[in-house]
């Protein structure tokens, strides 16, 4: 019963983390097509910063969909 209560909050956490991704990904789209500048620096850092974080914790459902490799390669700011 433990070990299953505990797949199943690891799973909604992982679903926060990749929705909260999902988001400032977004966020971080508008804002570079509205050429906000300073915003799109920080919802960019934003989001590299969870992408570490997920990577450290080391889930790997929200992992395959947000890669840092990938993030650290793409065109930031």
């Amino acid at each position: 019963m433990v070990a299953s209560t505990t797949a199943i909050l690891e799973q909604d956490n992982a679903d926060e983390i990749l929705a909260l991704g999902r988001m400032v990904s977004y966020l971080c789209q508008r804002s570079k097509a509205l050429e906000l500048g300073m915003s799109t620096y920080f919802l960019e850092m934003a989001l590299l910063s969870l992408a570490q974080d997920i990577n450290q914790q080391g889930l790997p459902s929200v992992s395959t969909e947000i890669n840092v490799s990938a993030l650290a390669q793409a065109d930031l700011h």
